[in-house]
């Protein structure tokens, strides 16, 4: 297998952070930082623990790609958010 296919996994998880930033600020506007921030860290956690049981590439792409990058994206947003907010 060429090195540039597996190397999608962490740039689908890369995009899904940034892409999902919006969605991911409006959340904490709505429901607060630390809960945001919490949802966050388990939408990650599971996404790496069935990254870790796959044996296909492509499954591969969605558990670490989309999974873990939607809960990159939940914390990646608030603290970048809170540094603005309470930063001063």
């Amino acid at each position: 297998m060429k090195p540039f296919v597996l190397a999608w996994a962490g740039s689908i998880a890369l995009a899904m952070m940034f892409l999902c930033a919006p969605f991911t600020s409006g959340l904490c506007e709505k429901y607060g930082f630390r809960l945001v921030t919490s949802v966050g860290g388990f939408i990650a956690l599971v996404g790496l623990l069935l990254t870790s049981f796959t044996d296909s590439l492509y499954v591969m792409y969605v558990t670490y790609g989309i999974v873990y990058g939607f809960g990159s994206s939940l914390n990646f947003a608030p603290s970048t958010m809170i540094l603005g907010k309470f930063g001063h």
